[in-house]
């Protein structure tokens, strides 16, 4: 069963290198690497070069790309991928030793799953380290969707989850958005096709503040333009489509407190506003309510 390893990568030379090493040594033989350089300026190029000469015997394939951003990347690497499963890395991600073997073992166990995640381990600047144990699953689809979108599913995320290649031919990264772009493709692949948690740590994922994660800015138009990709009519139904007022009041809220956090009273007003329109029953949340009333006498 070949695995193909997806890696878009932007400027970050400097964590890809452990990035490559975490696959290229796995104990497990069937499997490409597709590097895609997202329009780069450091020695990324340089890197990949070299390491595609020290191991010679590795199917290792760099592409380059004008600065798309990290959903066009992806999906370049799936559209050139020959493997049966596409496992996407970040360039800051690396896997734990042993953990392609395991999640090989029970692709081959779920061969219905089109979709297979594990736990990782986050790990921040100062070497302070997160567990995030994968949440089991239900047969319910919509409930899945519903869970995730919601944050209620945990281990999710681009570097712990296995997916089927086959996958990419219906639905993809949405390649307009920068910022929640990896919970619509796996909101995506939950509400539509069948999936399994696999108990375990696979995975260790960089938290540091060059991190896409770690950038308020974009948020706030990058952020709503995910919450229209993610409820596309074309790829839910509408019992899905239902949850939109939910999901979206719930992503106002997430601004609201981002500004609020940044001392920007007046756009944590607005949006503490904006999530109560689209779902009422949210202004008996106190937390925000007393961090709206707390806005007001601040200025």
């Amino acid at each position: 069963m070949k695995i193909s390893f997806v890696i878009p990568t932007y400027n970050y030379a400097h964590f890809l290198e452990k990035c490559l090493f975490s696959v290229l040594c796995q104990d497990y033989e069937d499997y490409e690497v597709i590097i895609v350089d997202d329009g780069s300026t450091d020695e990324t190029s340089s890197l990949v070069s070299g390491i595609q000469k020290k191991y010679k015997s590795k199917e290792i394939k760099y592409l380059y790309q004008e600065n798309a951003g990290p959903s066009a990347a992806r999906n370049k690497g799936a559209a050139n991928a020959a493997g049966e499963y596409i496992w996407c890395l970040d360039s800051d991600d690396a896997l734990v030793d042993g953990s392609v073997a395991y999640m090989a073992e029970a692709a081959e166990n779920y061969p219905e799953a089109w979709l297979l995640f594990s736990g990782y381990r986050s790990v921040d600047e100062n070497g302070k380290t997160a567990d995030r144990e994968p949440s089991t699953l239900g047969k319910d689809r919509t409930e899945n969707f519903r869970r995730y979108i919601l944050k209620k599913i945990k281990g999710l995320c681009t570097g712990s989850a296995l997916v089927k290649s086959r996958a990419f031919e219906t639905i993809g990264f949405p390649a307009d958005v920068n910022i929640n772009e990896d919970l619509v493709f796996y909101a995506h692949m939950l509400a539509r096709y069948p999936a399994v948690s696999v108990p375990g740590i696979i995975l260790t994922v960089g938290r540091h503040q060059g991190s896409q994660r770690y950038k308020i800015s974009g948020m706030e138009n990058t952020g709503i333009k995910a919450v229209d990709r993610l409820f596309d009519r074309d790829l839910l139904t509408p019992e899905q489509m239902g949850l939109r007022n939910l999901y979206l009041a719930r992503w106002y809220l997430t601004l609201s407190r981002a500004y609020y956090r940044n001392r920007d009273y007046e756009k944590a007003r607005f949006y503490y506003k904006k999530a109560i329109q689209a779902k009422p029953g949210f202004v008996l949340k106190w937390p925000y309510l007393y961090k709206y009333i707390r806005s007001i006498l601040k200025g």
